[in-house]
């Protein structure tokens, strides 16, 4: 069995980490760690992927799934995600739970932007953000800070 949730569940957006479930109409903060940019951040993806893993858990136990198999993340570049540490704390906080055998995919998404004033789209080719073809830095971000939950798969 395999859920959808690309619509239905983020667990971080921009420079605040959140939980947001539309279904539900909850909001839960993890943001737990300091400022951006400091010592005290480090470790965020602890939070992220405890939330990912409550998510999960809660969608199994709704679906009445004994086991959890295979869990697909969307991260985007800008997210601030690193997918390395999710999956390390992810083997650990999975230990115990309808998630133990499970895996996790993750599908990367690329920066793409938006010039305010020609409005081109493009794909930033190095951190020099200027559109190719006006020059212009009045920019937005188009795509990169995708950070959710896309689907789960259970066995019943």
């Amino acid at each position: 069995m395999v859920r959808d949730f690309s619509e239905s569940t983020q667990f971080c957006q921009g420079k605040s980490w959140y939980i947001f479930e539309k279904q539900g109409a909850k909001v839960y903060n993890s943001y737990v760690w300091g400022k951006w940019g400091g010592a005290d951040n480090t470790v965020h993806e602890l939070a992220i992927t405890q939330n990912i893993l409550d998510i999960v858990l809660n969608e199994a136990k709704t679906a009445q799934a004994n086991k959890v198999t295979k869990i697909s993340l969307v991260i985007g570049e800008l997210s601030g995600v690193v997918g390395d540490c999710v999956l390390f704390y992810f083997d650990f906080l999975k230990k115990g739970n309808a998630a133990e055998g499970a895996t996790i995919d993750f599908r990367l998404v690329p920066v793409e932007l938006r010039c305010r004033d020609c409005q081109t789209n493009f794909n930033p080719k190095d951190s020099a953000w200027t559109c190719p073809n006006c020059q212009s830095t009045s920019l937005e971000v188009i795509s990169g800070r995708e950070c959710y939950v896309e689907s789960i798969e259970v066995e019943q």
